[in-house]
């Protein structure tokens, strides 16, 4: 369950982080593979409801892909990346040693708009 629509705030305290999002049902965090089976459920559960959607619609149905708590990190630091936020910060917040695997791996170019917005934004900000 997601403690906040439980109104439950988490009292264990894990490698020095509190207040987890994801807790079972005793109040202590869930472990990952817990945390991708709650994601897989809420998916399969949609793909089914679009399935009977779509029929009644006369529609080919649209999926969504499966979609673990990695995909979820990873989209959310690309998109504090995208949004400019401070490497190092996000090294921070991912917890990662060294601040080129926060680069490499999820600081990525996902074509040729994340080029052309980036220039854009340059520009902007030195006037141009």
């Amino acid at each position: 369950m997601i403690n906040f629509m439980l109104g439950r705030r988490s009292t264990e305290k894990i490698d020095g982080y509190s207040d987890f999002i994801f807790l079972a049902k005793t109040g202590r965090p869930l472990m990952p593979s817990a945390v991708n089976n709650v994601i897989y459920n809420v998916v399969d559960k949609y793909n089914k409801e679009e399935v009977v959607k779509a029929k009644k619609e006369h529609r080919k149905a649209e999926f969504l892909p499966k979609i673990s708590a990695h995909n979820l990190r990873h989209t959310a630091c690309s998109n504090m990346a995208r949004q400019g936020m401070n490497i190092k910060v996000l090294q921070y917040l991912m917890g990662h040693a060294h601040s080129d695997v926060t680069m490499d791996v999820y600081n990525h170019i996902a074509g040729r708009q994340d080029v052309k917005e980036e220039v854009e934004r340059y520009a902007l900000a030195v006037g141009g």
